[in-house]
């Protein structure tokens, strides 16, 4: 259980320690910083506020603990390999606001089972689901049906939903 005393307060300008828990963004910060928790691999949770429209590069790649994270309806970018390496993630909701998934965005997420991308994504970028191993399914715009390899999707083992 975590407690109070473990709780990292991010205020946009500030580094975790690499062994910590529970992060919460404080509110106003409005980009998560370029491999700002990178390689906390004990971190299990994080609180992102809606003053926040962006995720940097490697943000949380090789958070190996983070199983499930909600990306707020402010967010409208998920850069590079922002997730990449985070085993234990489980799914991911990207939402109305987000236009864009960068390159490896999610790569080599291998508990990831569910994703669900919003109808608004514009530019889902090469590999950005690569690697993704228990990926059960996929709710994704009809738009990107002849980009499923692309985007690093294997159909014969993922249950894709257009719509």
């Amino acid at each position: 259980m975590i407690g109070e005393d473990d709780i990292f307060y991010y205020d946009g300008t500030n580094k975790p320690p690499i062994d910590v828990e529970k992060i919460i963004v404080k509110d106003g910060v409005t980009k998560i910083k370029d491999e700002v928790f990178f390689n906390c691999s004990l971190l299990q949770s994080i609180i992102i506020p809606d003053s926040v429209t962006e995720i940097g590069i490697t943000s949380f790649s090789y958070c190996t603990s983070l199983r499930k994270i909600t990306i707020p309806s402010s967010v409208n970018i998920i850069n590079i390999l922002a997730f990449y390496e985070c085993h234990s993630l489980e799914s991911i909701t990207i939402p109305s606001s987000v236009a864009e998934v960068k390159e490896y965005a999610f790569c080599n997420c291998t508990s990831l089972k569910e994703i669900k991308i919003s109808s608004s994504v514009i530019k889902i970028e090469k590999d950005a689901f690569e690697g993704c191993a228990s990926l059960r399914s996929i709710t994704i715009p009809k738009r990107f049906s002849d980009k499923l390899d692309y985007i690093g999707i294997d159909e014969g083992k993922t249950k894709v939903e257009f719509y």
